[in-house]
């Protein structure tokens, strides 16, 4: 599984309004419904879709830094998206 992203960030059904950031759209809890993300300087979240993108229950987490945006994948191979982000120098945490 490989989520992807529209240029520009946001775009049908995932991402959110950021203008200008990648906004990468996977199905990270395992409902088969995009989650809606959103990254802006370092700062990843995830809204689950399985919670109806309750605000209360949402994933945040700070990581890299501006101008290292996420990426998501399948990079370990058990059928789930997993977060990561490259930097410009070409180093990057999973």
């Amino acid at each position: 599984m490989v989520a992807t992203e529209e240029p520009g960030g946001g775009g049908s059904g995932g991402g959110g309004s950021c203008s200008g950031q990648a906004n990468p759209r996977a199905d990270f809890d395992q409902d088969h419904k995009s989650e809606m993300t959103y990254y802006h300087n370092g700062v990843f979240g995830i809204l689950k879709s399985s919670i109806q993108y309750s605000y209360s229950s949402s994933l945040f987490f700070g990581w890299g830094a501006a101008g290292s945006p996420p990426l998501v994948a399948d990079f370990d191979g058990d059928g789930k998206a997993d977060p990561t982000y490259i930097t410009p120098s070409g180093s990057g945490q999973i």
